[in-house]
């Protein structure tokens, strides 16, 4: 188990870009946020990987055999400059407190960017899209059993150094499936398994 929570995108070469968790495999190491970018279109050649973070540590051990977890998105907004979003938690803890952070890359191969932790937050199925306006639109889903909703939380610039609460959507009975995309006029559309 050496990488989880991979998400791709297609650079407007062609080239696909690939965010993704890395775990090390020697113990004692923080796991790390990388992107990968591939040395052809088909994918079939390795290209360059770089480390955009490494993640938080846990505030207590994990369970033996578990590591801190994130899902990752990986974006082509407008400008041409991907931007990866991801939450950080203790599997052992899904659902608890965690991390929202961002790293907008500085040129299309991500070789170097921002990093930002916008704040700590709550939930799980994070979804990530953007509209005309290059600003990221974040919705996640928190809760529990007793009752769940979707967050959803605005990026104030393209590259979500901050955010703004833009919703809460109470959803008692929704499920582990989560979509959100942006049409053409910023507006947001939400799936959700019920």
């Amino acid at each position: 188990d050496v990488g989880a929570g991979a998400s791709v995108i297609v650079g407007d070469d062609g080239i696909p870009l690939v965010a993704y968790v890395h775990h090390p495999t020697g113990t004692g190491e923080a796991s790390e946020i990388r992107i990968a970018q591939c040395g052809d279109t088909a994918c079939t050649a390795p290209g360059d990987v770089v480390t955009i973070a490494e993640m938080h540590q846990p505030s207590a051990p994990p369970e033996e055999g578990r590591r801190f977890y994130a899902e990752t998105r990986i974006l082509m907004p407008d400008d041409g400059l991907p931007i990866v979003v991801w939450m950080e938690w203790e599997e052992a803890e899904e659902g608890g407190a965690g991390y929202l952070r961002t790293y907008k890359c500085s040129d299309p191969k991500c070789s170097s960017g921002t990093l930002t932790t916008v704040g700590e937050t709550a939930g799980s199925e994070l979804w990530v899209a953007v509209g005309p306006d290059n600003r990221p639109l974040v919705a996640h889903r928190t809760g529990d059993w007793g009752g769940f909703a979707i967050e959803i939380t605005k990026c104030t610039n393209p590259s979500c150094t901050s955010t703004v609460e833009a919703a809460t959507i109470e959803m008692p009975e929704v499920g582990w499936g989560l979509a959100v995309t942006v049409d053409g006029t910023n507006l947001p559309v939400i799936a959700a398994e019920i």
